[in-house]
């Protein structure tokens, strides 16, 4: 009876270790020193980090890092003999030294062997970007904690199993993708290059909540399919809807609202961009999903001055159509400037510009150059009715 009982006990003890080596990690982040940072070990030492899915490398700041040489955390071994430039938060370059460090555990999860900077112009000992973030697994955002999750790296493009919901309405199909929350860059990083404008800065850091995005723009059949008329003067029904204005664009949701039962609704800016860089699977190209313009969009020099049928050119990382060129995309944000400060889930701009009531429209279109096809650029949507302005759907 005792062995059958120590069995039992051995087997619960099991299931119950099982069971909670299984659990996902519940890490809080912390508003401090202007962003959001959480807490790690560096070589065995404790320190916070900046989570930044926009940035590429691994920034460690001067003090921290002097620290750690001072108190043997980092070797004479761990110092690398060059230089490299890097992209600041102002949108700066700055020549850095480079280090290897040799451990970074984030949780239970364990990163060996990193290549990192040393840079003057973080607000915190340590940031993160895509080079680590990456070899996390899969991890999303809930609130104010990140959650680490057991089983396949969500956050490789290549393992990344995306969510598709289809729905119908009046015959005319159409799908909404899922886009997993995180942090990223937005504005002018390094790789838009010298295309950037004034509107495109401060660059800051912005914290989403995951939500849907159609896979496409909306097309003139779903467009009639709802209000029964197609205003576009480029006459396709899989091309995308145009010739329309931002109060046309409420009344189709609306209505597509009441046929559907669901809250349909135009994406924030940041959505937007968010979605366009592609989201936790970024690879940080120029355009959307590549840096070769002509594998990704109908612009200027391609499009023999018309719009094309969505979803012919090559999706971006989260398998989005022609979020660069083909169409101008409404925005729900009025136009204006962009914070100085981290943000979570924005609903518009720090402060608006004019009368407040100029909306943003993003992506470019058939006519325009390469330039303004970049996921960073933004414009007002003065002429927004003409022939090059439509809009894509978020749930």
């Amino acid at each position: 009876m005792k062995h059958i009982s120590y069995i039992l006990f051995i087997a619960v003890a099991f299931s119950v270790s099982f069971f909670y080596s299984k659990a996902d990690e519940r890490i809080k982040m912390t508003y401090e020193n202007g962003v959001y940072t959480m807490p790690c070990e560096v070589n065995g030492l404790r320190m916070n980090f900046i989570f930044d899915t926009g940035a590429s490398s691994v920034c460690i700041s001067p003090t921290e890092f002097l620290f750690m040489v001072k108190n043997g955390y980092i070797n004479e071994k761990d110092l690398d003999k060059g230089y490299t430039l890097t992209q600041v938060a102002n949108g700066d370059i700055e020549e850095n030294m480079v280090i290897n460090l040799k451990e970074v555990k984030v949780g239970s999860k364990k990163i060996k062997n990193i290549r990192a900077v040393v840079s003057n112009s973080i607000n915190a000992p340590l940031l993160l970007g895509q080079s680590v973030i990456r070899r996390l697994g899969s991890w999303t955002l809930e609130g104010d904690y990140l959650i680490l999750k057991n089983g396949k790296n969500k956050n490789d493009e290549t393992k990344h199993k995306k969510t598709i919901t289809k729905f119908t309405v009046n015959g005319v199909s159409f799908n909404m993708i899922e886009v997993i929350g995180g942090t990223f860059t937005m504005g002018a990083t390094y790789e838009q290059g010298s295309d950037v404008i004034k509107w495109e800065k401060p660059v800051h850091c912005v914290t989403l909540s995951s939500f849907f995005i159609g896979e496409t723009e909306v097309t003139q059949e779903l467009w009639e399919a709802v209000m029964g008329c197609n205003p576009s003067q480029f006459r396709n029904p899989k091309s995308p809807v145009e010739s329309i204005s931002r109060e046309e664009c409420i009344l189709f949701i609306n209505k597509l609202n009441k046929l559907t039962g669901k809250q349909f609704r135009l994406p924030t800016e940041s959505e937007w961009e968010y979605a366009a860089r592609g989201g936790i699977c970024s690879n940080g190209y120029i355009y959307s999903g590549s840096n070769n313009i002509g594998d990704v969009a109908w612009y200027k020099n391609n499009s023999d001055g018309v719009t094309h049928p969505v979803g012919c050119k090559h999706p971006n990382e989260l398998g989005l159509y022609d979020m660069s060129g083909n169409i101008w995309e409404l925005c729900s944000d009025m136009l204006g400037d962009y914070p100085d400060f981290p943000t979570i889930n924005p609903q518009g701009p720090a402060r608006v510009w004019g009368s407040g009531k100029i909306s943003v429209a993003r992506g470019g279109d058939y006519a325009n150059p390469d330039r303004n096809c970049r996921v960073a650029f933004r414009i007002d949507d003065a002429g927004y009715s003409s022939s090059n302005g439509g809009f894509r759907l978020a749930l």
